[in-house]
């Protein structure tokens, strides 16, 4: 028999479609994979574990994440529920039902160790290991001054108290802590108007210490941060002017009197005022009026307003062309919001959703459109037959805009203005509800259809932008998304990502590099749990998680965050101990379930850490491990694989497929890597298994051969990491015997 061997040197496309699996002979094949899971694919080349997910806080019925950054070194976590919100900082709650005072980590039989901490308005004080309550409550109010917190020895419990009235500060999650003496005292939210249905269209555009925040059923509001990290305001923000519109085109509008307290009677017999029109500013017979009540369909009373240059209407006739606000309760409000040459653009209301809204140059609050100043508001049309809804609009060098049919942009080699500036359709398809993201001068959208991923370019020889399919080597990956962010250069990898969440609370993750030609996709998936809702903020990756409890059923919101140290676990959590030892507590989420643990012998550095047996946590959080150590990490292990495509050999030339064949052997090129395994073959410098280990592997750097044995016309080789070690394959060869 006829011995061959196959190389592949590269998995920079990542996991390519079932439909790819006969394209031996092009040379996408040579880079792809069949499956890649739980692994980020490098843009050298190769393919790397995904770190883990590290426990940030308990959300509980969280529904979505986006970002608030104050500035360059300053962002935040903002975590929406149902009409309430929660601001992260640090990956600490800005919240609190008296004060800014949060307790990190749990009480220690008496004695405080160097990594609990207290946080009080945004200073962190130390404690020094082995200090003692008294020596703490010593600590804590030399450095609390003037915070109004006040700390007590309480039966040898450390107790935090807000100012004179001595009633109990609680920490960050909202809960008492028994081990702290703390009771329970649940920290306010901030109270917001947007409903969880309503959450899922929200969207916003920042400027400084300011986020406006749109959606199509509720006016538009500010979000702004103050001196201090827990001093925050929601208001809905008020303009100056806002734009006209005739909405009703089939009725006259008479108004009674010219100025004062007037009535407002339409003509013919069909209603149209509602109590939504409340409010609303009218604009009829060269002036203005502001409605306070309605008294039928047909008859509303409001009072005329001194604004802009007008006083009081011209005169009490009849007229055809009046006009309302072109957003209100009656008629909807904006549905997305950018920036773009110092403008605030507004994007499509329920009721006029193809027209572009942009405020005056420098003035936010003003829309006045009752002259062609160069700097005055604009409002553009998408003036097409077809309904294109406007569900994005993004700021760069031209203003783009994204509808469910298309997309569209305005050219900005010259300033847009009343009368300058036309609404140029694209190359690209529409877009999904799902915001675009934008990476340096490109875009990258979900498609209408929620099936594909594209990238928005220019081309230069046709003078216009299109977009690329980025799943069409990977057609399977995408299932209905709900959320994507962009992370770069992830664990200085020199890797980029985008990360997507399927409706089925799996994770898609495209590595891309353009200029490189990286495009590789893999799947994200976590053991007992769906994502939820993701958003990158100072440069790390964050997602809402729903996990199951114990009982098997139920699911519970965390936010967590893909963490940059060598930790393989899900919703983990860390301790240390100088002094070594087996008793640790504060695994409250894992209460009564069995997970999976490394630990650190000899060393508080958990990165550098050995596989324990699973542990048992108990209703309190507390587990035990089988000998003393100084570090653990106990979390949900999950499985990361490599199935390559199946092979295809060279025989005098030519790639032979269908060929029965046996693989009697493989060489894999491994970097970092503690554990990896192939079929039953384990390739490790140390037994893994059910046995305790008691240090810690040594990363391997090498080529390492296995023998197998396995007989088949359609092979393939998978290569598996089913416990929290590195593994990163670099590349690999593939032996076989057939008759040629």
């Amino acid at each position: 028999m006829a011995r061959f061997r196959s190389t592949q040197y590269s998995f920079t496309r990542g996991e390519v479609g079932a439909d790819l699996d006969f394209r031996s002979d092009i040379a996408l094949y040579q880079s792809g994979a069949k499956t890649v899971s739980n692994m980020i694919v490098l843009p050298q080349g190769g393919l790397q574990k995904r770190r883990g997910f590290s426990l940030v806080a308990n959300t509980p019925n969280a529904v979505r994440v986006t970002q608030f950054a104050f500035n360059d070194t300053q962002e935040y976590v903002l975590v929406w529920y149902n009409q309430k919100l929660e601001i992260i900082y640090n990956d600490v709650s800005v919240f609190n039902s008296a004060t800014d005072v949060y307790v990190v980590s749990t009480k220690a039989n008496g004695t405080y160790s160097a990594s609990q901490t207290v946080i009080i308005n945004g200073t962190t004080i130390p404690l020094t290991t082995g200090t003692d309550v008294a020596s703490a409550v010593i600590d804590i109010n030399l450095q609390t001054g003037t915070t109004g917190v006040s700390a007590t020895n309480q039966s040898g419990y450390l107790q935090l108290y807000n100012d004179a009235s001595t009633s109990s500060i609680v920490i960050g999650s909202g809960t008492a802590n028994a081990g702290l003496g703390l009771s329970a005292d649940t920290y306010a939210l901030m109270t917001v108007p947007y409903t969880t249905a309503q959450i899922a269209e929200l969207n916003s555009s920042q400027k400084f210490d300011a986020l406006f925040l749109v959606q199509k059923d509720t006016p538009p509001y500010q979000l702004t941060r103050g001196v201090t990290n827990n001093a925050w305001t929601l208001s809905q923000m008020t303009f100056d002017s806002i734009p006209f519109h005739r909405f009703n085109i089939t009725q006259t509008l008479t108004p009674s009197a010219t100025t004062g307290s007037i009535n407002l009677t339409l003509s013919g017999s069909e209603d149209y005022w509602t109590s939504n029109h409340i409010g609303v500013r009218i604009s009829v017979n060269d002036g203005y009026v502001q409605i306070n009540s309605i008294t039928s369909g047909l008859v509303a009373v409001g009072t005329v307003l001194s604004h802009l240059t007008k006083t009081a209407l011209a005169s009490t006739s009849a007229d055809e062309t009046w006009r309302e606000e072109i957003w209100s309760a009656a008629h909807g409000y904006p549905r997305t919001a950018t920036q773009h040459q110092a403008r605030l653009v507004f994007g499509g209301t329920r009721d006029l959703p193809q027209t572009l809204i942009a405020s005056s140059t420098s003035d936010y609050p003003n829309f006045d459109t009752d002259t062609t100043d160069d700097d005055r508001s604009y409002t553009k049309e998408i003036g097409l037959p077809s309904v294109n809804t406007i569900r994005a609009v993004v700021g760069r060098n031209d203003l783009h805009i994204f509808t469910n049919d298309g997309h569209f942009v305005i050219n900005g080699d010259a300033a847009v203005t009343p009368t300058a500036g036309r609404v140029l359709q694209q190359n690209s398809p529409g877009i999904t509800n799902i915001q675009p993201v934008a990476i340096y001068q490109n875009i990258a959208f979900i498609s209408d259809d929620q099936k594909t991923l594209q990238l928005l370019e220019y081309d230069s020889d046709v003078f216009q932008y299109k977009s690329s399919n980025l799943t069409t080597l990977s057609q399977d990956l995408l299932n209905s998304p709900t959320d994507m962010t962009y992370l770069k250069n992830y664990l200085n990898t020199q890797t980029n990502l985008i990360f997507i969440v399927n409706t089925n609370g799996t994770g898609v993750v495209l590595s891309l590099d353009t200029e490189k030609e990286v495009f590789g996709w893999s799947r994200f998936e976590t053991t007992n749990g769906y994502f939820k809702s993701t958003v990158e903020v100072a440069d790390s990756l964050y997602v809402l998680v729903d996990r199951l409890a114990s009982d098997g059923s139920t699911l519970v919101t965390y936010l967590e965050k893909l963490t940059e140290d060598a930790i393989y676990l899900d919703h983990y959590y860390t301790g240390t101990s100088v002094s070594a030892k087996t008793n640790w507590t504060g695994a409250t989420t894992l209460a009564n379930q069995t997970v999976s643990c490394v630990v650190g012998v000899n060393s508080t550095d958990i990165s550098n850490s050995s596989v324990h047996n699973n542990v048992a946590i108990n209703g309190s959080g507390n587990f035990t491990t089988e000998y003393n150590v100084n570090s653990i990490a106990v979390g949900h292990a999950y499985t990361a694989t490599l199935e390559t495509l199946p092979f295809a050999f060279s025989v005098n030339g030519q790639l032979v497929r269908g060929e029965r064949f046996r693989i009697v052997g493989a060489e894999l090129r491994l970097r970092n890597t503690k554990y990896a395994k192939v079929g039953s073959y384990i390739i490790s410098n140390k037994r893994v298994g059910s046995d305790v280990l008691d240090t810690a592997l040594p990363n391997m750097d090498d080529i390492f051969k296995v023998t197998l044995s396995s007989v088949g016309t359609n092979q393939t080789l998978t290569v598996v990491s089913d416990v929290p070690l590195p593994m990163q394959v670099n590349g690999l060869t593939v032996e076989a015997r057939f008759s040629a």
